[in-house]
This record gives structure tokens, C-alpha cells and sequence, in this order.
């Protein structure tokens, strides 16, 4: 009751056996204990017996320590006082071999359907479960492919599969005595997301499309797009870095297990040397031209996008060492801090919580007034307070916990989808203070209001980063001796945020560097790499780099593909392969087009 009175209903002195095992305060699931402390779970259940085993005396046991028990774990550091009113026996079934009702009658129906569920659960859970009960499956029914680049596939499945040598002319797999042909997949997979299939199969087409000629054809007449024919110096160097490859992986260990070509299917996808030239060197020289075609667009209109992802980037930038105390309660002890939103929730008097907690921060904060204080020294003052401590003790009935934790070095773009935006928020506030006449000169700022976040309250003490300065793209044009401008005028910006046309030449430059031997520039584009400023291209190291380099992948090439083929007359010419409407195969490029966006961008767009 001294413990635990102030926020718990206090027990009775004369309460009977009975009255205590209603009490759910008194009750704690092994399960919960085990998560919590293993030592202490097996000092409680299996070390002590229980004061009505005792009294019943059906075990002798002692059931109560008799002086306080330390118990340490990663999370708990506390000394127990413990009386077992009574356990549930387990049932060691060990041995049992009996039938499920056989089970039930042993362990009780509702025990019985709660493992069920969690065993299936934890399965489920287990990434591998579900494809071997389908291998386990298939192996039972006689499953076989013909197809010799699906059984290459196949054997990452299941090891034992052997590879059929023969294969079939068109038969593609079959299971027991059925035989499924390879217009049969063709037309399954077609009719369930045949968009995907045309995205896919004409990357390599759009791409060629685009400036094969451009890298692959330079001064020739006839421009030859065979690669086993083609003597561009690209592609020589495409079958050297092929040749490279072959020796790499004679020395490797994956040569004792596959042959070189079995070798380029598994690791690129492609079912020959050829192929290996067109659809990967090929295509990965010509996908940053086809790209930069996009982003050069309509006057650089997807830069616009670039900007609006950006500018939260800018204008919550922050650069601190923070280090935090976390207030928090933890009323099931299990040595860490309960969700916090919810125990408020489900307090039946929260104003006096509220008062409590306001007591507390403001002695907090008095004893944070003296600058030989710090949140370590609190912890230990606290820690060793008793409780009737006229500081801390009521706080310490009351069940508040407190931790101190050092973050290091935190900045906006760290921050964000990392933190709860509260905490992020109480930064943005603290840097901003950090401006002004007030706090421009302090060595540190507690932050003036509690922090709250699903673990608790937080007092937050920040002092400024090692790059606290936030960066500016403010630029004037500099000359050279013979007083000619060494960078382009759209450099020139009288403001502290990067500007449209800065971005554009920063377009141009970052191009000419991820594509760099992949063409002649001048040639294609009209283009030269043109010079950065030291400052801007801090600024857009700061704000930029990863939003518009995120562009460069094969997600946004489909991106583009898909914009290309909704402008476009699509027919259907094998109806028999696939029916499915052009309405609903425009509807799933549309579909299509705003996954690939929310791949590129989900992870840096914060607005």
C-alpha cells in the first residue's frame, strides 16, 4: 500500500485469499514476466511455491522472500518484495501423443485455441513458412518444369530440383497428370497484370529508341543495331567488361556450381552473352540519357517537384547535439516505459496527474537551474532518494520513472520519420531560438515546454551541431583575370534558397556526371559540364543530392515508359492471350505510374 497507494487500490488488511486472486493488479501473465526479466520469472514460478499450495499443503515450499530480491536485466534494475498468492500449475505434455480432443481435455479448450492462434501466427510471421508448405506441396504431387531457364529459377526453391534437360516444345510444367502449356502461362500471366509485362518488355525498345544512335552509331552511315556486329568503341567496351566479368567469376566459387551463362540469367536476367550486351550494358548506358530527356522536359517542369520536396528540408533545417530526459511511468513493470497515450487515455483521475507532473517538471527544472546539475546527476539524485525524500519522494510514490539519453548530432533530415514529429518539432523550435538576440550566444537551451511522445514526457537540452549554420545558395558572379564570368549568369542568386534556374544547371552538371563515357554530351545535348560554386553545391549537397539522384533508377525509367504508353494507341492483336479492356489496362498503368512515384519518393518526401 506504501508502494503502490497512490495510484493503485490500496489492499485491504484483513483481505481473505479469495479477495486478493480477484484483484487484477495481483496478477501477472508468465508470458509478460518472461519478456521482462527470465531470472525473475524463474524465481517467481518455479523457485517459490504459493501460499495456497502452503496452506492447502500440497507443497511445502516457501512462498514469500524475506528480504528484498535483486533482479537485473537490461531493463530492470529493481528490488522485489514477493508473496505468491497462488499458480497455475502447467501440464507437461512431454510425452503426449494423444488426439487433439485428448489435448483439449488436458489443457482446457480456451488454452488450447489461444496456442492455436499464436502458433499460427508465428508461422505466418515467418517469412519461409508458407513457400515450403507450397514446396511440400508441390513435391507431393508430382510438380515438374520443362522450362530450362524457370527450373535455373526453380532451384533457389527447392535444392533438390533437378533440371530437366530435355524440356518440351510446349509444355511448361505440369503436376500429377496435368499438363500446363506455355500459352497457357502467357495467357494466365497476361490477363492478371499484363501492363507490367509491356512496361517491362519495352524498356529496352524505348531506351534504343531514344540514343542508340547517339552512343552507338557516331559518324556511321548506316547505323548497326546488331551488338554481335556493332564496332563502336562503346561497344567494345561493353564485351571487355563482359570478358572481365567471365574472369571474375572463373575465380569465384560460384563457377563450381554453374556454368558462366546459367551464371548471367541467375545474376542479370539475361539467357545469353547477347543479351547480356543489349539488355544490361546496353540499357544501362543509354537509361541515364533516356532519363535526362525527362527531367530536361517542358523547361525542367520536374524540378518544380524536386523544389516542393525540398523546401520542408530547407525551412525545418536544424543542426543540434540534443540530450533528453525522458519522464515516464511503467505501471505493469515490466522495466520499460508504457505507451503513453494510452495509459493516459484509461486514467480515471487525470488531473491529478496533471499536477503531479507539473510538480515534478518544475522541480526538475530548479534543480536543472544550478549548471553543476545535469540530467546524470539527477538520475542518480533521484535514483537514491527514498520516498519520503521532501524533494522527490511524493514523485517517486506517484510512480514516475525517469532515463536520460544522448542522441549526439541530430539534424532535420536524420530526424524526420525517425523521431516522433513532436520531438522533431521541440528541435525546429530550439534552432529557432537559437536565432534570435536572446540565445544567439548560450551554450546550451533547455527547451521551456514538456515534450510528449508515446514513451512519456520529455525536457529536451540542446546545444548547437558541428553544422548548425544552415547552408545558403546566395551567389554573386565571380571573373576570372580576364574579367570573364567563370560560372553561368543563372548562378547568380541574391537569396539564401536555391533558385529554379540554379537547380537547372545543377541538372545539367549532376547528368554529365552519373552518365559520365556514356555519349558525347556536346554532341547529343549541345552539352558541357558546367561549374558549381563551392556554396551552392554545399547548399544542394544539404537539400538535393538524394531527392533528385533518386530519379536515376530503373523505378523512374518505368515511370516515364508508363507516361509514354497512356500517350499512346495501344492494341490488342492477340485477344486470345489476353482480355483484358483498354480502359482497365490504362486504369492499372495509372495505378502502376503512382506506385513507381511513391517508391522513388516515399522515404524523402515529408510534406
Amino acid at each position: 500500500n506504501y508502494i503502490y497507494g497512490t495510484y493503485r487500490d490500496t489492499l485491504a488488511e484483513d483481505a481473505t485469499l479469495e479477495d486478493l486472486l480477484a484483484n487484477e493488479d495481483l496478477i501477472v501473465a508468465r508470458d509478460t514476466l518472461t519478456a521482462a526479466n527470465t531470472s525473475l520469472d524463474n524465481f517467481v514460478y518455479d523457485t517459490l511455491g504459493s501460499y495456497e499450495a502452503y496452506t492447502n499443503g500440497d507443497d511445502m515450499k516457501l512462498y514469500y522472500t524475506y528480504e528484498p530480491v535483486k533482479y537485473y536485466s537490461s531493463s530492470d534494475t529493481s528490488y522485489y518484495m514477493i508473496l505468491n498468492l497462488a499458480k497455475t500449475e502447467k501440464v507437461d505434455v512431454t510425452d503426449f501423443e494423444g488426439t487433439e480432443a485428448d489435448l483439449v481435455d488436458l489443457i482446457g479448450q480456451d488454452i488450447f485455441d489461444e496456442l492455436q492462434d499464436e502458433i499460427v501466427q508465428t508461422n505466418l510471421d515467418t517469412s519461409s513458412f508458407v513457400s515450403a508448405r507450397i514446396l511440400e506441396l508441390r513435391q507431393e504431387h508430382s510438380f515438374n518444369i520443362y522450362d530450362y531457364f524457370l527450373g535455373l529459377d526453380y532451384q533457389a526453391v527447392d535444392n533438390d530440383f533437378v533440371i530437366d534437360e530435355e524440356g518440351s516444345e510446349t509444355i511448361i510444367a505440369s503436376y500429377d497428370e496435368i499438363n500446363i502449356t506455355a500459352d497457357e502461362l502467357f495467357a494466365y500471366a497476361m490477363n492478371i497484370n499484363a501492363p507490367m509485362y509491356v512496361i517491362y518488355a519495352s524498356q529496352a525498345k524505348a531506351a534504343l529508341a531514344a540514343h542508340y544512335a547517339d552512343v552507338y552509331c557516331l559518324n556511321d552511315d548506316v547505323c548497326e543495331y546488331d551488338v554481335t556486329l556493332n564496332e563502336s568503341e562503346k561497344m567494345i567496351e561493353h564485351y571487355d567488361d563482359l570478358a572481365s566479368l567471365q574472369v571474375q567469376f572463373d575465380a569465384s566459387y560460384y563457377s563450381s556450381y554453374y556454368t558462366f551463362d546459367e551464371y548471367l540469367y541467375l545474376a542479370y536476367g539475361v539467357r545469353s552473352r547477347t543479351e547480356m550486351v543489349s539488355d544490361y550494358y546496353v540499357v544501362s548506358t543509354l537509361q541515364p540519357l533516356f532519363i535526362y530527356d525527362e527531367i530536361t522536359k517542358d523547361d525542367y517542369a520536374i524540378l518544380n517537384y524536386i523544389m516542393e520536396l525540398a523546401q520542408p528540408y530547407y525551412d525545418n533545417y536544424f543542426s543540434l547535439n540534443v540530450n533528453h530526459l525522458l519522464i515516464y511511468v511503467d505501471r505493469d513493470e515490466d522495466g520499460t516505459p508504457d505507451d503513453f497515450n494510452d495509459f493516459y487515455a484509461e486514467l480515471e483521475d487525470q488531473t491529478t496527474f496533471d499536477t503531479m507532473l507539473a510538480n515534478f517538471e518544475t522541480a526538475i527544472r530548479t534543480y536543472l537551474d544550478d549548471e553543476d546539475n545535469s540530467f546524470s546527476t539527477l538520475i542518480t539524485e533521484y535514483n537514491k532518494a527514498k520516498r519520503d525524500d521532501a524533494t522527490w519522494g511524493e514523485f517517486k510514490l506517484f510512480g514516475f520513472n525517469i532515463i536520460t539519453e544522448s542522441l549526439g548530432e541530430v539534424t532535420y533530415a536524420g530526424a524526420t520519420g525517425v523521431y516522433e514529429d513532436s520531438f522533431v518539432d521541440s528541435l525546429i523550435d530550439i534552432y529557432q531560438l537559437y536565432q534570435t538576440e536572446q540565445y544567439e550566444n548560450e551554450d546550451y537551451i533547455y527547451y521551456d515546454q514538456l515534450v510528449e511522445s508515446s514513451y512519456g514526457k520529455h525536457i529536451v537540452r540542446a546545444t548547437k551541431g558541428t553544422s548548425f549554420e544552415r547552408p545558403s545558395a546566395q551567389f554573386t558572379m565571380t571573373y576570372d583575370d580576364d574579367n570573364v564570368a567563370e560560372y553561368l549568369p543563372g548562378m547568380v542568386n541574391l537569396t539564401e534558397a536555391l533558385t529554379f534556374e540554379q537547380l537547372k544547371i545543377y541538372a545539367d552538371y549532376r547528368f554529365t556526371v552519373i552518365a559520365y563515357g556514356n555519349g558525347d554530351f556536346e554532341a547529343i545535348y549541345g552539352l558541357t559540364r558546367p561549374d558549381i560554386p563551392s556554396s551552392v553545391n554545399s547548399f544542394i549537397r544539404a537539400f538535393y543530392d538524394d531527392l533528385y539522384d533518386a530519379m536515376y533508377v530503373v523505378g523512374y525509367m518505368n515511370y516515364i515508359i508508363i507516361d509514354q504508353l497512356l500517350d499512346s494507341t495501344i492494341v490488342n492483336e492477340y485477344a486470345s492471350y489476353c482480355n483484358m479492356s483498354s480502359v482497365l489496362f490504362n486504369q492499372r498503368l495509372n495505378d502502376l505510374s503512382e506506385i513507381y512515384m511513391y517508391q522513388i519518393f516515399a522515404d524523402l518526401d515529408v510534406r
